[in-house]
């Protein structure tokens, strides 16, 4: 995702790889959004909070799938 953003984002003249990302509460999604003329590009974060179980759910599995195991 990091990477993704690097590259996607570069368009919008508010968006500064180099900047700290203001994330002082890990249990909300990260949701940023970067303007550039009547263009927004949002991102937005690895689900946190409520949706935690299903992504640590998605990770397991896929890494069970590539040990050859069942989770």
């Amino acid at each position: 995702m990091i990477f993704h953003a690097m590259k996607k984002f570069t368009a919008f003249p508010d968006y500064d790889r180099n900047a700290p990302v203001p994330y002082p509460d890990w249990e909300q999604p990260l949701v940023r959004a970067f303007h550039a003329g009547k263009t927004t590009g949002i991102y937005a974060g690895c689900p946190v909070g409520p949706y935690r179980k299903f992504v640590v759910e998605a990770l397991v599995n896929s890494v069970a799938s590539l040990l050859g195991t069942s989770a």
